[in-house]
């Protein structure tokens, strides 16, 4: 019994091969056919990049002479069916066969393509039907493509590109100085103060900016403040991004900037726009503090940083800021004595720089005025409600040592004062000022006394300065205010 069965097993180990076999061969006959499109498809490819080889090969070949960038037609879709194609599959074109009076042009000119594929294919977009191709055409000189269609010749229907050099064109640099200081005073020049303040973000240093919204202001039209963004939406594009094309622009134009008339609501902004401009100081030339905006406990930092700003031309501030013969303690208001002491460091470091100028250097110091509210608004009543000769501390802060000249003589006033400190200067600089050398000592004019409103009425106080250059488009109603 045992030794049946050992037959059996022996048997049925002799014929196990050949059952096996039969699946093998099926096997390897699947793995044949499968095999058999891919190395088709590999031969196609190979045979397809040994004639885009042999292209480039002829391009290389051809001279440098020709100025002309000759475009064959659409390659013909003959054979290809569109509903078995990509969107974006490549047609390789036929080898390019020159006719009679032309010859190919090399040059660093590039086909440009996407991810690696060749150069030399165009795409064919399934949904239109059009082949596309991007150039990178590159020539030594100005040039604009011309597209033309040949009427007559062996190319006859062909569509080409002429590269037709221009004239037209120029580099900005290349232009004179004079003509670019031109274009830079056109585009960043201001007709009127540029009025800052300040403004801090969550997380962010306090910084100067710039307001320059107004609802009556016809360029700020339909504009929406973005509160997440903050900023505003639809705003025209700055002239000031100019100035980072290049260091060279920069460089040139930064000067033109910094020139304007700048007018700063306190004397704190100008100390944080004057730290933040750094080494730029020295193309300031205009500056105007606001209305009670001079604070004698900031002049020493802001007037030692004032001293690199050599091209200063004017400096104005505030006639109550100036006027007084005493203050009251506690206040950071100043005396037209102690107001002269702090500023001659810088009017020195512009004489050092301008040795020629000393008069003009007595000019720096201008004295501006604004009128109170209700002169302001209702002129006509201007000797009977004006508001400067109400006996109130709350006026400026101004305490006993205030101004009582009415707005009717706050003109002549303002004159007075100016004179007195270019008398002051003169003295401390030993400058001998032919307008102020032999006129008498500046008299205090006695106060004009109207009629006093009511302590119970609104004085009046505006924080923002109105008179220095007020105008409806000085309204500082930004939210990004300080």
């Amino acid at each position: 019994m045992a030794r049946t069965k050992a037959k059996r097993k022996s048997a049925d180990d002799d014929d196990a091969p050949a059952r096996v076999s039969r699946p093998k061969k099926r096997a390897q006959a699947d793995v044949d056919e499968t095999a058999a499109p891919a190395r088709k498809k590999r031969k196609s490819a190979e045979a397809s990049s040994l004639k885009l080889k042999e292209i480039a090969d002829a391009e290389e070949a051809v001279s440098e002479e020709e100025a002309e960038v000759v475009a064959a037609t659409k390659p013909k879709a003959t054979g290809l069916d569109a509903s078995k194609m990509d969107s974006d599959e490549l047609v390789v074109p036929e080898e390019v066969v020159v006719a009679p009076g032309f010859r190919l042009w090399e040059s660093d000119s590039k086909m440009l393509a996407k991810k690696g594929q060749t150069l030399t294919t165009t795409k064919i977009n399934k949904s239109t039907m059009d082949y596309s191709r991007v150039l990178d055409v590159h020539y030594p000189e100005h040039f604009t493509l011309v597209p033309l269609v040949v009427t007559q010749g062996p190319y006859q229907g062909r569509h080409m590109f002429m590269l037709q050099p221009s004239s037209g064109g120029f580099r900005f640099p290349d232009l004179p100085a004079e003509i670019r200081n031109m274009i830079f005073s056109y585009l960043l020049e201001e007709e009127k103060p540029i009025v800052m303040a300040t403004a801090k973000r969550v997380n962010h240093p306090r910084r100067p900016v710039r307001i320059d919204w107004n609802s009556r202001n016809e360029r700020n039209a339909g504009l929406d403040w973005d509160t997440k963004a903050g900023e505003w939406r639809n705003k025209p594009p700055s002239a000031l991004s100019l100035l980072r094309a290049n260091k060279q622009i920069f460089e040139e134009a930064a000067s033109i900037v910094y020139g304007n008339h700048f007018k700063f609501l306190k004397f704190a902004c100008l100390k944080i726009f004057l730290e933040s401009i750094g080494d730029m100081r020295r193309f300031l030339r205009h500056i105007t503090i606001g209305r009670t905006g001079y604070n004698r406990n900031q002049a020493t930092p802001i007037f030692k940083n004032l001293k690199e700003s050599v091209n200063l031309r004017t400096l104005t501030f505030g006639h109550e800021d100036v006027c007084r013969d005493s203050w009251s303690y506690g206040t950071s208001t100043t005396t037209t004595e102690s107001f002269v002491r702090q500023i001659m460091p810088v009017l020195e470091s512009i004489r050092k720089n301008h040795p020629k100028d000393e008069l003009n250097i007595l000019d720096i110091i201008k004295i501006n005025w604004t009128n109170c509210t209700d002169c302001d608004t209702r002129p006509d009543a201007m000797t009977a409600v004006c508001r400067r000769s109400v006996t109130s501390a709350y006026w400026g802060g101004m305490g006993d040592g205030r101004c009582h000249v009415i707005c009717k003589d706050v003109v002549e006033h303002c004159k007075e004062i100016e004179k007195k400190i270019r008398r002051l200067l003169a003295r401390k600089m030993s400058i001998k000022d032919p307008i102020t050398e032999d006129a008498p000592a500046a008299a205090t004019k006695p106060p004009s006394r109207p009629s006093t409103p009511s302590m119970d009425s609104d004085l009046g106080f505006d924080p923002y300065g109105e008179g220095f250059g007020h105008s409806p488009d000085d309204d500082p109603g930004s939210p990004g205010g300080y």
